[in-house]
């Protein structure tokens, strides 16, 4: 551990030993609420001497992760219980463990690795609202059918247009009032002045950013709503954004911790 990443606005490198290992690794930062964290998204030495998302759990420098640091011990317990896997994959257990710290984290993984259980389990366990941004409907309904699959369908949600808005009012009412875990919207939703409105109040602990490569200039699927994300989760008051991936080279996995 070096001292000069012994502050919350440093970004840790969980797996690998550098940027150089980021297109198969795991990137953590500060609260979303701490602006620094964008200004070190490129300290080459600081991202690899940081300290790892355990100990700063077993240290517990904000109340937040004082919060949950005894539930890091239950993620084992919560896996098999919500998902029926008895181990995590590679790099899930440490993504898992920063989401429940309340750290920002990038997560690049390959298709079909397991990303999106790094931010629903944390989900699960926390007691506050974890919002995903998902750009196709498709995906949001799949991981949504999934989870009801699983038993958890009182406890996510999604917001689309393809619903009506009796339906999509009821589900922000359920989400603002604390009764759900996971709500997923699309991007193009935070343009909406009264989606902001009805949900300014709700207990919004982590905001996840699937396909977080739309939001590079440099990813091969730009994609301009991206661009408000950052400044809606804190609009939001989101304690920690969680970026996840599949296609981020180090370009642009540094773009993405810059931007958001």
């Amino acid at each position: 551990t070096s001292s000069a990443c012994a502050s919350p606005a440093r970004l840790d490198c969980l797996s690998g030993s550098g940027l150089s290992s980021l297109d198969a690794g795991l990137f953590t930062g500060g609260s979303a609420t701490d602006h620094q964290c964008r200004g070190f998204a490129a300290d080459r030495k600081c991202v690899k001497t940081a300290m790892s998302a355990t100990a700063w759990l077993e240290r517990g420098f904000h109340g937040r992760t004082r919060r949950y640091c005894g539930r890091a011990m239950e993620l084992g317990q919560a896996l098999q219980q919500n998902f029926g896997f008895s181990a995590f994959r590679p790099g899930q257990r440490e993504a898992c463990e920063a989401a429940l710290a309340g750290r920002d984290v990038l997560v690049v993984m390959p298709t079909g690795s397991g990303k999106s259980l790094c931010y629903q389990l944390p989900a699960l366990i926390r007691d506050d609202l974890t919002i995903v941004v998902s750009p196709l409907v498709a995906l949001m309904q799949d991981q949504v059918e999934a989870l009801q699959a699983r038993g958890l369908g009182d406890r996510v949600a999604l917001v689309n247009a393809q619903r009506d808005a009796a339906t999509n009012a009821e589900t922000l009412r359920r989400a603002a009032s604390g009764d759900l875990s996971l709500l997923y919207v699309a991007p193009e939703r935070f343009a909406s002045p009264g989606f902001l409105e009805a949900m300014r109040d709700a207990p919004i602990g982590l905001f996840v950013v699937d396909e977080a490569h739309c939001v590079s200039q440099w990813g091969h699927d730009f994609r301009p709503d991206y661009f408000r994300l950052a400044d809606a989760a804190r609009y939001l008051g989101a304690g920690s954004i969680v970026a996840s991936t599949a296609t981020a080279t180090a370009r642009v996995a540094l773009d993405i911790a810059h931007r958001l």
